[in-house]
């Protein structure tokens, strides 16, 4: 009886060895899947952050330019009155000299 518990005892810790070394590597997998997936976080908040800044410029781009554009469209006004005043002057000198 004595060999049958130790042969019993022996096959236990065997067992037991084998599923420490299981739990072991499944741990391995798991710790190395949690820094892939720490990696692939920090990635996409770098990429988010220089989305973000880009977003940002692009954002003070499209204000510039919509200041621009009015500052010209202002211009252009100013501009078309000026031909129309010297259109009209134009004309009454014309007329003037037709007299």
């Amino acid at each position: 009886m004595y060999q049958g518990d130790q042969s019993e005892r022996m096959k236990n810790q065997i067992k037991q060895t084998m599923d420490i070394s299981r739990t072991q590597t499944a741990i391995s997998v798991v710790e190395e899947d949690l820094k892939l997936s720490q990696v692939k976080l920090r990635v996409s908040m770098s990429t988010e952050c220089n989305l973000k800044d880009q977003i940002k410029k692009l954002e003070d781009d499209r204000s510039s330019l919509e200041a621009a554009k009015a500052g010209l469209e202002a211009e252009c006004s100013t501009l078309r009155e000026k031909v129309e005043v010297l259109n009209e002057l134009y004309q009454q000198k014309e007329m003037a000299l037709q007299k």
